[in-house]
């Protein structure tokens, strides 16, 4: 996530200071030295899945209505969901997601897209805007 955010950052200040650039003038260059590290972290970027965790997180905070929303403890991002696991059980299941018995680890529904939890989410802010990749599990974030 961290990754996706500074590829959005860096391609953000290039297209600024392109549109300063004196006309003739060559675009700079970064040096050479940064090129491996820049390409790591593009690598590394999934803007797609972070916007799909992202809209999950929503999507959750929308469900529980006017329930408090219990402590995070972490978020597991595949291919084909997201997981919320939390420190304490919720009060309810929000709609498009599943959950174990404990209440504490929800997963999207099978099959639930990007689109259909922006429109559980609404106009819902993130409740945790700050999260980032801690590491991998297979081919899974978290």
């Amino acid at each position: 996530m961290l990754a996706s955010a500074i590829i959005a950052v860096l391609g953000r200040l290039r297209r600024s200071q392109a549109r300063r650039r004196p006309v003739g003038e060559a675009p700079h260059l970064p040096p050479a030295a940064t090129t491996p590290t820049e390409t790591s972290v593009r690598r590394a970027s999934d803007p797609p899945r972070v916007h799909h965790a992202l809209a999950a997180t929503r999507a959750f905070a929308a469900g529980l209505g006017d329930a408090p929303l219990p402590p995070l403890s972490a978020l597991r991002v595949s291919d084909i969901e997201v997981e919320v696991l939390l420190a304490s059980p919720a009060a309810v299941v929000p709609p498009g997601f599943d959950c174990d018995p404990s209440q504490q680890a929800f997963s999207t529904e099978p099959n639930g897209t990007t689109t259909t939890l922006e429109g559980l989410a609404g106009e819902t802010a993130p409740p945790c805007p700050a999260i980032v990749a801690a590491g991998v599990v297979g081919e899974d974030s978290c």
